[in-house]
């Protein structure tokens, strides 16, 4: 696989866009369907925010027993009574998942999870989350 071009990135941008080539999201991504450049990229280059809307957030990709070829979280550093984001990507029953999970009910949520395991960021584990399966697999903050 060619690495992108990440040539007209810098500041925040070019730091998470090597942030994601470090841990392969453009190869699990690639796995699963998803057009990095345009579902990753596009966005973050198209994002007029003057700082990084994942600043307090750690990209990640969890090994899982089941789903292959892993799972992408954008995990919050941290969770407290404030509302919070987080998101994963991953393959499973033939189609491509972007969970957008919130610490809060909201409108549209279809489900809801809280557990306790070693598949998951630790900093989401033990907290009830609302969740839509997001056909759009672009980053949320960066839309």
């Amino acid at each position: 696989m060619t690495s992108p071009d990440l040539s007209r990135f810098s500041g925040w941008k070019l730091a998470l866009a090597h942030r994601w080539l470090e841990i392969g999201a453009d190869e699990l991504l690639a796995a699963i369907g998803v057009d990095f450049e345009a579902s990753l990229l596009a966005p973050l280059h198209a994002s007029t925010a003057t700082e990084s809307p994942y600043k307090e957030y750690e990209w990640v990709i969890f090994q899982h027993p089941t789903i292959k070829p892993g799972v992408l979280h954008a995990a919050p550093l941290s969770v407290t009574e404030a509302p919070a984001l987080w998101e994963e990507w991953f393959f499973v029953d033939e189609q491509m998942h972007h969970h957008e999970l919130r610490n809060h009910p909201h409108d549209g949520e279809e489900e809801m999870w809280k557990g306790h395991d070693d598949l998951h960021p630790a900093v989401v584990l033990d907290i009830q989350w609302h969740y839509i399966n997001d056909g759009d697999p672009r980053p949320y903050l960066l839309r």
